[in-house]
């Protein structure tokens, strides 16, 4: 992969993450709505609860964590199975249609036809992500460090990873520890402060992204991020 191709990837995931900071929003509600959407537009059966717990790989509490959010902030609602009242189909509203519609027009200039395309490739950002055992938080940090180096500025350290990410101390706790036990990052002390932890990428880290950035297309971005 080419630097210049790299630094395309790196700058979309940040950009992404800022829009889903903003709308205090994760991949998984992409990946719902979008489904959601893409089998209205098809014509075809609604996906169910287990569908969303199966395709996303996340344990029960996650998965009612994120369907009351999507639920209480009017997104989608849920249809019983006329057959089996045990079964829960989604179904989105005409405010969670318009959300991911906003969405997809801050990543990309989008009409309707291209609608299936972007939740396909939601889609399958997610099964990817879950192959690899990562989240968009991992791509995030290790684009970033590789980022500065390239640029020969100062690395990032632990608060700006918290701050950019807008995450409790627990789950940062998570992805770093899971970030230096995979061997994709070490920590580095500050000279001047031995409280201040700086992120430094390792050979294998580096080759995990770029590995992972070449198998994503080249994105093209609107301007608007």
């Amino acid at each position: 992969m080419k630097f210049e191709k790299f630094k395309v990837h790196a700058l979309v995931a940040k950009a992404v993450n800022k829009i889903y900071k903003s709308k205090k929003i994760q991949h998984d509600h992409i990946v719902v709505l979008s489904e959601i959407i893409a089998r209205k537009l098809e014509e075809t059966q609604l996906p169910n609860v287990k569908w969303v717990q199966t395709e996303l790989d996340i344990s029960f509490t996650k998965l009612k964590s994120l369907l009351d959010d999507l639920i209480n902030r009017g997104f989608i609602i849920k249809i019983n199975d006329n057959k089996d009242k045990r079964v829960k189909f989604l179904d989105s509203t005409k405010k969670g249609e318009e959300f991911i519609f906003q969405i997809f027009n801050n990543l990309h200039s989008m009409d309707l036809e291209k609608f299936k395309i972007h939740a396909s490739a939601a889609k399958e950002i997610n099964e990817f992500y879950n192959s690899k055992k990562i989240q968009h938080a991992h791509i995030v940090v290790l684009s970033e460090i590789i980022l500065r180096k390239s640029e020969n500025i100062q690395l990032p350290n632990v608060k700006w990873v918290q701050t950019e990410l807008d995450i409790s101390f627990t789950k940062l706790k998570f992805l770093l520890d899971d970030l230096v036990n995979r061997g994709f990052v070490i920590k580095i002390n500050d000279t001047n402060d031995k409280r201040v932890k700086f992120l430094d990428t390792t050979k294998k880290g580096e080759e995990f992204i770029f590995e992972i950035f070449n198998r994503l297309p080249t994105p093209k971005f609107s301007e608007q991020i």
